[in-house]
């Protein structure tokens, strides 16, 4: 992981960059587009854009860099529950216990 930069990135619908050595978290969500991407003109990350650098310089996601979170910005997404070591096997219920009859005399008169 590297450092924020002044490019930024997006963290869902928030354009998030270092300005004057602090964080700076805008919400896009009034944008037109409502999104964070990346601005070819200026050679960074804001609002109303989509898409990455397509340099592929500086990543979009700003779950790649290490920054101290402001308040404004949502909690990071954890991302689906882990899977677990082992697998959980629960028992088959017994089958004379539900009532079942194993084999039915027949009466087909054959």
């Amino acid at each position: 992981m590297s450092n924020l930069a002044f490019v930024g990135c997006c963290a869902g619908s928030y354009s998030v960059y270092c300005s004057d050595n602090q964080v700076i978290a805008t919400n896009c969500a009034s944008g037109a587009p409502p999104s964070c991407g990346w601005d070819t003109a200026n050679d960074w990350y804001d609002c109303g854009l989509v898409g990455a650098d397509p340099a592929g310089g500086a990543a979009q996601d700003c779950g790649q860099y290490e920054f101290p979170r402001p308040p404004e910005l949502p909690a990071a997404d954890p991302g689906p529950d882990p899977i677990p070591d082992e697998a959980v096997v629960e028992a088959a219920p017994d089958a004379s216990a539900a009532g079942v009859v194993e084999d039915a005399p027949d009466t087909s008169g054959r």
